[in-house]
C-alpha cells in the first residue's frame, strides 16, 4: 500500500478556531512563553505551548472540582 505524503488536514485547526481565546490573553505563561522565543513559531513553541495549555487546564480542573474558579 502506498501511502500520501501529502499534507491532509484532520480539522484541528477550524475546531480550535471555535474556542474562546479570552483566557489565553490573560495567561502569563503565554507571555513568557512569547517573550522567550519572540520571532518564531517552531515545533519546540508549539509544545510548549501544548504543555502550557495541559497544565493549566489541570489546574482549572482541580480548581473547579474545590469549588473555586480557576
Amino acid at each position: 500500500m502506498i501511502k500520501s505524503i501529502e499534507f491532509e488536514p484532520k480539522g484541528i485547526v477550524n475546531m480550535l478556531r471555535k474556542q474562546s481565546i479570552t483566557p489565553y490573553c490573560m495567561s502569563e505563561g503565554v507571555d513568557e512563553l512569547l517573550r522567550e522565543f519572540p520571532n518564531a513559531a517552531t515545533h519546540k513553541m508549539a509544545f510548549y505551548m501544548f504543555m502550557l495549555g495541559y497544565i493549566e487546564g489541570k489546574r482549572a480542573d482541580r480548581a473547579r472540582r474545590k469549588g473555586g474558579a480557576a
